[in-house]
Parts: C-alpha cells; sequence; structure tokens
C-alpha cells in the first residue's frame, strides 16, 4: 500500500522561521537584555558598597588603626570579587555584544577590575604598615621616630609598596583604556571612580619616590647640608618671595638640624658664574642683578636655575659647598605647624600655628616691631624653633605629612639638589620646575619692585577664556585684575615709603605671562591702553614682560592674546585639547575662570568630569595648585 505524499515544500516555505519562534527568541532576548540591566544596576551597588568600604578602610589606615583598616578592605576585596562573579552572568555577557550598550559592559568590567585593583593595593599597603611596625599613630610615624628617619622601616615596607603602586597604575590602565559609557549612571560612577583612581595613582606613585628617595636625602650613613630658603611671598618674587633668611639644614644619617640660621646680606664680590645655567636664565634676569644679590636672585618662577644660582652664592659669600636647597614661607611654616603645634618667640606672647602663621609673619610682625633687625630676629627665633621640633621628633608624624603635602602642592615649600636624586625629588613634585607640567602650559607672576611686603594686599583673579577654531587654533585672551587694597597708615616696610622713594600704598611690579610653547603671542592692553611688552622667553615658553603700578583702592586689568596654532586635529573623529594653568607661591592664592568655546559645528566636555557635550565649558575656582583641564571635542 503507497502512502499519500507529502507535498514538497517551496524553497520560500522552507526558510520561513515560525512566528512563535521568532517572538520566543525576541521574548528571550528582551528579557535577557532586561536581566542584564539588573546586573549593571547591581554591579554598580556592589561596586558601591565596594568603594565606601575601600575609602572608609583607606581613612582608618591614615590613622593608625590597622586592624580596622584591615577588615574594612577585605570586605572591600570580597565586593570586588563578587562583582566579578557577576559579569559572567549569561545577561551581561549578552550585553558585551549588544550595540549602544556594549561600551557600558566594558566600562563596568573596567570598574571592577579597578576596583579589585585598588583593593588589592590598600591590602599591599597595609602590609607595608605591619611591615615597618606602625601602630596608633600611623604608617608616616613608624618611619620618622625620636627625630631620625627609620630606615630599616622604609626597606620592610619598601616592597609592599612598590607592589601597591603597581596595582594603582594597572587600575588607571585599565580606566584610561576603557570606552566611555552612554548610560548616565554608569558613566557618573565611571567618572567619580575615575578622578579617584588618578588621584591615587599620583600619591602612590610619590609615596613610592620618597620611599626610594629619603636614605639618599636624609643621609643614610653619611651627611648632607642644604640651604635652607625662608622666603616672603609679600614681596613677590617669581619663585615664591623675597629671600630675606637663610641657614644650613644638615642631615646627618637621618637626623635634621638647623645651623647659621640668619639675615641674608648682599656683599657679594661680583656676579656668580652662570656657566652651570641654562642660556635663557641670564638673559632673562641678569639685568635684574639675579645673579649677584640675594634679595633678586628669585625673580624667576624656575626653582631649579634659582636653586643652583642659591647654591653658587652661598659658596661665594662663605666658602662652603652644600648639597642642594629647601625653600619654605610663612604658608609653608603652617602647614608644617599642623605637625608641631603652635609655636611662641621671644618679643611676642601669640602662638604662631596653622591657622594663623600667614598672617602674623606676614604682617602682624611688621606691624609689632619698630625696626627690620627686630622682626628679623622674631622670625629667626620661630623657623629655627620650628626647625628644632622637627628634628627632635616631636611631631604628629601623620599630621606633618599631610601639612607637608599641602605646602607641595601649592608650591610655598621646594627642595632641590643637584645630585642624581633630584629625579626622585621632581616625582613628589618638590622641584618647582614647571617645564615637567605641559607644553601647553600658562602661568602668570610678577616681581615686586618697591622693596614693600605690599603684596599682602594684592588681588589677583586671572580670566583665561579659549576659544577653539575649525582650523584646529586656539585663540586665548587672558585677563589678569590686580586689586590692591592697601591700608592707610601701616609701617612703612609694609607699604612704603621707603629708600627708593615710592609713593605710599603704590604697588609697583614687573608683570610676566608665561605662554605655551609655540603660542604666538598677538596684544595686550593695560586699562584698555596698548602696551608693547619685552618678549623673553623662560626655558622653552615664550614670555611677555610689563610694568604696572597700582595705587591704594586700585584696580587693574591686564589683558594678553596669543594665538595656539595646531591646538587639537580638527580632522580626527573625536579630538582632545589640553591646557594647565600654573600657580605663583603668592601671599593670597589667584582666584582663576577659564572658559572653553568649542568650534563651530563641535561640542565639548571635560574629558575628567562627568559633563555634558555642550558648546562652551567653564571652570572657576582657587589656583593654590597647577591645574590641568582635558577636553574632548566631538563633532556635531
Amino acid at each position: 500500500m503507497q502512502l499519500p505524499r507529502r507535498p514538497r515544500r517551496s524553497s520560500k516555505e522552507r526558510r520561513q522561521i515560525p512566528r512563535w519562534v521568532v517572538v520566543g527568541f525576541l521574548v528571550v532576548v528582551g528579557v535577557l537584555i532586561v536581566d542584564g540591566a539588573y546586573i549593571a544596576w547591581r554591579l554598580t551597588s556592589t561596586l558601591s558598597n565596594a568603594r565606601d568600604d575601600l575609602v572608609v578602610g583607606a581613612d582608618a589606615l591614615g590613622e593608625g588603626r590597622l586592624d580596622e583598616a584591615s577588615r574594612l578592605i577585605r570586605a572591600s576585596a570580597d565586593g570586588m570579587d563578587s562583582a566579578e562573579a557577576t559579569t559572567v552572568h549569561p545577561a551581561f555577557l549578552l550585553t558585551r555584544i549588544l550595540p549602544v550598550v556594549g561600551d557600558d559592559a566594558a566600562a563596568v568590567d573596567a570598574l571592577v577590575g579597578a576596583g579589585e585593583r585598588g583593593s588589592e593595593a590598600a591590602l599591599e599597603v597595609v602590609a607595608a604598615a605591619e611591615a615597618a611596625g606602625a601602630d596608633e599613630r600611623g604608617l608616616a610615624a613608624a618611619f620618622y621616630v625620636d627625630g631620625r628617619v627609620q630606615f630599616d622601616a622604609l626597606a620592610a615596607a619598601g616592597p609592599h609598596m612598590e607592589r601597591a603602586t603597581d596595582l594603582v597604575v594597572d587600575a588607571a590602565d585599565l580606566l584610561r583604556d576603557a570606552p566611555e559609557p552612554r548610560f548616565d549612571a554608569v558613566r557618573e560612577r565611571f567618572a567619580e571612580v575615575q578622578e579617584e583612581v588618578e588621584s591615587a595613582e599620583t600619591s602612590a606613585r610619590r609615596g613610592r619616590a620618597l620611599i626610594k628617595a629619603l636614605p639618599e636625602l636624609s643621609a643614610q650613613g653619611s651627611e648632607r647640608r642644604y640651604l635652607l630658603a625662608f622666603l616672603a611671598p609679600s614681596e613677590a618674587r617669581g619663585g615664591g618671595g623675597l629671600i630675606g633668611l637663610h641657614g644650613v639644614l644638615k642631615a646627618n644619617d637621618g637626623a635634621l638640624e638647623l645651623n647659621n640660621f640668619r639675615a641674608v646680606s648682599d656683599d657679594l664680590d661680583g656676579p656668580v658664574d652662570p656657566a652651570g645655567l641654562p642660556e635663557w636664565y641670564e638673559e632673562a634676569y641678569g639685568y635684574a642683578a639675579a645673579l649677584r644679590e640675594w634679595r633678586q636672585s628669585n625673580f624667576s618662577p624656575h626653582f631649579p636655575s634659582v636653586a643652583e644660582v642659591w647654591l653658587d652664592m652661598y659658596e661665594e659669600q662663605y666658602g662652603e659647598q652644600l648639597d642642594g636647597v629647601i625653600s619654605m614661607d610663612p604658608v609653608a611654616f603652617g602647614d608644617l605647624a599642623r605637625g608641631t603645634g603652635p609655636i611662641t618667640a621671644e618679643g611676642s606672647d601669640v602662638a604662631v600655628g596653622p591657622d594663623n602663621a600667614a598672617q602674623v609673619l606676614m604682617l602682624d610682625s611688621y606691624t609689632q616691631f619698630e625696626s627690620g633687625d627686630a622682626q628679623n630676629a622674631y622670625l629667626e627665633s620661630l623657623v629655627r624653633q620650628l626647625w628644632d621640633r622637627l628634628g627632635s621628633g616631636d611631631v604628629d608624624a601623620t599630621d606633618l605629612g599631610r601639612g607637608l603635602a599641602d605646602a607641595v602642592r601649592a608650591g610655598h615649600f621646594k627642595a632641590f639638589t643637584p645630585a642624581e636624586d633630584s629625579d626622585a625629588l621632581d616625582a613628589l613634585g618638590l622641584t618647582g620646575d614647571f617645564t615637567e607640567l605641559d607644553p601647553d602650559l600658562q602661568m602668570v607672576f610678577h616681581n615686586n619692585l618697591t622693596a614693600t611686603k605690599i603684596d599682602y594686599f594684592l588681588e589677583r583673579d586671572i580670566a583665561t577664556t579659549v576659544t577653539l577654531g575649525a582650523d584646529g587654533a586656539a585663540r586665548v585672551e587672558t585677563i589678569i585684575t590686580l586689586t590692591n587694597s592697601a591700608p592707610e597708615g601701616a609701617p612703612p616696610l609694609l607699604v612704603g615709603p621707603n629708600i627708593k622713594g615710592e609713593t605710599e600704598g603704590r604697588n609697583t611690579m614687573e608683570l610676566r605671562v608665561l605662554l605655551p610653547q609655540g603660542a604666538n603671542f598677538t596684544q595686550m592692553t593695560v586699562d584698555d591702553r596698548a602696551s608693547f611688552p619685552l618678549e623673553i622667553p623662560e626655558a622653552e615658553y615664550p614670555v611677555v614682560s610689563e610694568i604696572v603700578q597700582l595705587d591704594r583702592d586700585e584696580t587693574s586689568a591686564i589683558s594678553v592674546s596669543y594665538l595656539l596654532p595646531d591646538a587639537f586635529d580638527p580632522d580626527a573623529p573625536t579630538a582632545t585639547f589640553d591646557l594647565s594653568l600654573a600657580p605663583q607661591a603668592v601671599a593670597n592664592p589667584d582666584g582663576y575662570e577659564l572658559t572653553i568655546n568649542a568650534p563651530y559645528g563641535w561640542r565639548i566636555s571635560d574629558a575628567r568630569e562627568t559633563t555634558d557635550l555642550a558648546r562652551q565649558l567653564h571652570l572657576e575656582g582657587t589656583l593654590d595648585e597647577a591645574r590641568r583641564v582635558d577636553v574632548r571635542l566631538v563633532p556635531r
């Protein structure tokens, strides 16, 4: 019996997938996508909790609570492990290959990887503290005991700090290489973590450099002698302030001692030999007697060059060759006093500490003492006592470390040595070498020409507008607003008149603006009047210089315009532009505003912050440390 034949389906019919299969597949994919979104949310929540544990644990570590720090950091590490396990969920794996959300999945992967490395790095720091024998006083106190650097503790902690640094650098690299998230929740968390990790990377690199450099700098098994320079930013110099006092800080097998601290005296027979200096230095500052007079010697903001001049001057005047230079000022005094506690000196019953050091040393001491010699004697006594306490170990090492970090960041404490360990000082941010910051760097600085301390009453606000063009160039205008609020009836040492015959209350200065490398200066005005400034290079940066005068209660606005060709690549699908602003260590930190306008047809955002693409980016704040902005440009 022949069975009936089933009708043959056409090729079209054979290719057709049943509707229920299509619908079912879409439902499954939809469920997986929704599940993936939930997984992503859960991941960010887990990461957030782990990050909180890590932050609190780091605080506990900094305060010497090692058991609590270890517990919290291990909890953070467990949270990161849980997050990593979640990333292999099928729903999350699907998101990696889907359009739109794929970048977010990759960014979350990077967050998880960075978090794991961050927790591992923190555990290494705990191990470093345990190896160094740290107690409730913190890791810094284990390195500095009874006024002496503990080389055994440094050696024990070193390998752990090395591994911790490598882990943090690896975490930062993961985040830098990750694609930019698209969803707000992921993008905000990503930007937040990236900023924290980059800050941790900087701190880790500096910590590693410090541990490596301390034995050499503090003269393990030997002796080193450093010029200690005490500056007065109330009489501004490009390098911070006039050098009024100096002495010799001796490091002997980890112990510190300050000797021969006294007022400077300009009794050099002639200028020092500029042979060891860069050619631009003599050209830019030789006219101001910067190679022959202590008080003029740091007109330049380039501290390594200034330090070389000081070492030559000291050897010429006193016949002693020193190993390096350390400079500090009243702001740094206050920062270091966070570790020593307030200090009093003969002539005043005021305890000078973190909250009042700047005012007492830059203002009150000039009104209280009738002569410059008496005022110098008071300052000498205060600074000697500060270093006596530091040398005796009568300090809170943790607070001292934090205060020193603040002073270094703002440029009020610097150090330089011509020896090979200068690289370590540079890694610590101590050398004041602005050439290491960025080729695209702008810096406003001035030198006081009145021989008074009137800069204590000077306020500077710097507003920079960058207009990016479709040709890839940047047109920049910077307006420096100067306000002189010198009071009436103040002592001549503060506001004049003085030996130069300067009018009382008048501030006369040489104002300089350092421009990015390759910039073309176009125009300068002073209170809307055209100016024709000197153009003198500083290192490889063009600089314009003009003399400016402000009487009491007067405000002046100086505008400097320049062109920066090839600021970004206009042919790139996504371009970048960066600009750094360097501070001068003045008595009152500058206020700053930075406005960046996108080219026509483009949008910009801050590459380091969670900001939407827009036609304009505006930043403002206090220029108490170097500020860098990285801009991302995307065509519409």
